[in-house]
């Protein structure tokens, strides 16, 4: 098998990972509370201690995820543009 069919395979299937990790990267910054949540206590709104450690799991959870699919997308960009600047890549 030469490079440029390596090349052919690699191409769409490094697009759709990125596409999915893209679109998976978007659901999960969604689904995150913002930075305001914690401003409960202001107003008088206090939450129970295990209420409040539910909260901080779930968030703790996300992040990692969020994390984890940013460095997976960054991977996968830097392989597909490196792969792309080859000379079977043009």
């Amino acid at each position: 098998m030469d490079a440029y069919a390596i090349w052919r395979v690699l191409y769409p299937a490094l697009i759709i990972l990125m596409t999915l990790l893209s679109v998976s990267m978007i659901i999960l910054v969604l689904k995150q509370d913002g930075n305001t949540a914690d401003l409960g206590a202001i107003s008088g709104n206090t939450e129970t201690f295990l209420g409040k450690n539910k909260v901080q799991t779930r968030e703790s959870r996300y992040k990692r995820m969020t994390i984890y699919n940013g460095i997976a997308l960054l991977v996968t960009s830097v392989a597909f543009f490196v792969l792309h600047i080859l000379p079977w890549g043009q």
